[in-house]
């Protein structure tokens, strides 16, 4: 489901199914990771939580890359948040208090 609401967007504009290509924190390595990034012309950062997300980029030694991006690089939710400097988080049923978080 999550992959078919990201991936349908781009349809519109003409971006086949067959030019879309997913880094998958599971299952690729880090080289894997960075090589798609790399060889895309636009970088889509999706939806979730900031905080989470960031982990996972840092753990896979990412944020330089993504920060040096050369790409048009999309993002919502989450995936925008992380894109600026610092953002905050209002509180909801995951987040109990209003944070600003620095990226």
């Amino acid at each position: 489901m999550w992959y078919r609401s990201n991936q349908d967007v781009f349809y519109k504009y003409g971006i086949g199914k067959e030019q879309i290509v997913w880094v998958n924190y599971f299952k690729d390595s880090m080289d894997e990771m960075k090589e798609k990034i790399l060889n895309s012309s636009i970088l889509m950062l999706t939806g979730g939580a900031p905080d989470l997300m960031m982990k996972r980029i840092k753990e896979k030694k990412l944020k330089k890359l993504i920060k040096n991006y050369k790409g048009i690089m999309i993002g919502y939710s989450a995936g925008a948040m992380i894109q600026l400097d610092s953002y905050h988080i209002s509180p909801d049923e995951i987040i109990q208090n209003f944070c600003i978080r620095q990226v």
